[in-house]
């Protein structure tokens, strides 16, 4: 069981790196008087970092955000090497989440009933909660929870929306009318941006309001020293993120033996048993001989699986607990079997290999690219494949179980990207000229394309032209050509279609005014977009 964590606190890193730091004396009491060499061991199966001084850091692995508490870390250990655990269980609760909204509109709610009154425990768990939202759940943009006394909840939970000023006192009894606080409290003014501008979010009960979501909860519903029982909410901009932020909490609620309590939503949108029930994936001792090399059998896999948490089903299936959001499917649980195996049990062998190497024609092609492009005055930048259905606009390859719905979609060209990078870094002065060589998939195929974006005073569909031609020029490519075509989001008359030998392998325009005005920004921009293996010679 925890100590009471009076200094325990865990942080996040601007890169999302969660560390968790405590006393020796702390990680004693959770640990056992040999937790140097226990966690230091188990921190080269699972991955972590662990620096040693009067403050114990933990640097834990961002693809982990089940673990993102000591408890649960330790939890994990406690599984690993085979002790005995107690696990909680899942139910149903009388109580009814009622409402729908337009912003934010997703919203689940379950109660948390312990067996005894453990106030670290409790406190393990605002930690944990705490530090998803801003690890995994981007400092509150995609979900955030709200943790209350359970025993101060009167009745059904409404969801709803406001525009009215009302007065309100916060978890951590700071009074005011909703604008001051938004103003002044530390929570408000750090979470206040995913707001909108004429309204707010509540979630009340038959007493009143016990939350506004995401900034703070109420003072009446805080959770405290003598509190043994939460409800928790979640508010989550999508789906996907409200299955994230289930799982990671209901698991995480299970393995501290507590019984959840499922509430009732009267949104119809989502069934919260569907989002949060267990999924399964297969492992072969053939699956693990064709990709890893090794010689296994259905006992080896399914104990080395047990270790890590996983639950055999029937033959080579097996049940993923409900807190690894991080697994995907069976190559995930092949790592997992080799991390069950230890690393260290991985046999060696030598490599052999018949070929010789050398660098592939698209990377050759790349690279000269880029060359040419440096020597232009333009300065490279590289953006994510996999991006949003809403800055995909022209619609893209939708990835199957996406982790985030920020990045649920294979890009169909490189134009959002480019303009995403202006918005973010208006604030550097202008003008701008960028350029990027990068993987698209456009109807189902995938190929390498350039890109060109400039912003400034001056940015025009000529200048852009200049830009095409001197990059044709300098690969020495014939039959190109540009074929005036009103393409969306640029302006009529000053954009095209770009053809070599009668086939379509680019675009080129100056942005639309009222395009620019949407992203926030005042200069002309101007883009170009081509195949680059229509750059070839051929």
């Amino acid at each position: 069981m925890i100590p009471d964590l009076k200094r325990y606190r865990i942080i996040t890193r601007g890169n999302k790196l969660v560390v968790i730091r405590a006393t020796s004396q702390e990680i004693q009491d959770v640990f056992g008087k040999d937790w140097n060499s226990n966690l230091i061991s188990f921190s080269r199966i699972m991955g972590y970092s662990v620096e040693l001084g009067d403050e114990i850091k933990i640097e834990m692995n961002p693809d982990r955000p089940d673990l993102f508490s000591l408890y649960s870390l330790y939890n994990s250990y406690r599984q690993y090497f085979g002790m005995k655990t107690s696990p909680g269980k899942i139910s149903g609760s009388d109580r009814i989440l009622k409402g729908r909204t337009d912003h934010r509109k997703w919203a689940a709610a379950f109660e948390v009933k312990f067996s005894s009154k453990d106030y670290s425990l409790i406190k393990d768990a605002l930690n944990f909660t705490d530090k998803i939202s801003d690890a995994t759940g981007r400092s509150r943009k995609l979900f955030a929870f709200g943790i209350h006394d359970l025993d101060e909840i009167s009745g059904d939970i409404e969801y709803l929306e406001s525009s009215s000023v009302f007065e309100f006192e916060t978890f951590d009894g700071i009074k005011g009318n909703i604008h001051e606080l938004i103003k002044n409290h530390e929570k408000g003014k750090e979470y206040s941006k995913h707001l909108w501008d004429e309204g707010f979010l509540l979630l009340r009960d038959k007493k009143g309001i016990i939350s506004v979501p995401p900034l703070f909860n109420s003072w009446r519903t805080r959770v405290k020293e003598s509190s043994q029982n939460l409800l928790v909410d979640i508010t989550a901009e999508d789906k996907k993120s409200l299955e994230t932020a289930l799982r990671l909490s209901v698991g995480y609620f299970i393995n501290s033996g507590a019984e959840i309590r499922l509430m009732k939503s009267d949104n119809g949108d989502f069934d919260i048993n569907e989002l949060i029930s267990r999924r399964k994936s297969k492992l072969t001792p053939v699956m693990i001989r064709k990709y890893i090399g090794i010689k296994s059998s259905e006992e080896d896999i399914e104990k080395n699986l047990r270790k890590m948490g996983y639950k055999k089903t029937s033959t080579s299936e097996f049940e993923i607990f409900t807190g690894r959001t991080d697994v995907m499917g069976s190559v995930d649980l092949m790592e997992d079997f080799l991390k069950g195996m230890g690393l260290d049990q991985i046999p060696e062998s030598p490599l052999y290999s018949s070929f010789t190497g050398s660098q592939e024609n698209t990377n050759l092609m790349s690279h000269n690219a880029r060359k040419i492009l440096l020597s232009m005055g333009l300065q490279e930048v590289v953006n994510f494949v996999l991006t949003s259905p809403k800055a995909n606009q022209s619609g893209g390859l939708k990835i199957l179980n996406a982790k985030s719905g920020e990045y649920s979609e294979a890009r169909s060209d490189l134009l959002n990207g480019i303009l995403e990078f202006f918005q973010r870094n208006k604030h550097n002065g202008f003008p701008q000229k960028i350029f990027e060589v990068g993987d698209i998939i456009e109807n189902g195929n995938q190929s390498k394309a350039i890109a060109i974006g400039i912003c400034s005073s001056n940015s025009s569909y000529s200048e852009m032209k200049g830009y095409l031609d001197s990059l044709i020029s300098s690969t020495s490519v014939s039959n190109f050509k540009v074929l005036q075509d009103d393409i969306k989001h640029f302006i009529k008359g000053r954009s095209g279609v770009i053809e070599k030998n009668g086939k379509i392998c680019g675009f080129i325009g100056e942005l639309h005014p009222d395009k620019i005005k949407e992203l926030g920004l005042e200069l002309p921009i101007s883009f170009l977009q081509v195949d680059l293996h229509s750059l070839s010679r051929s």
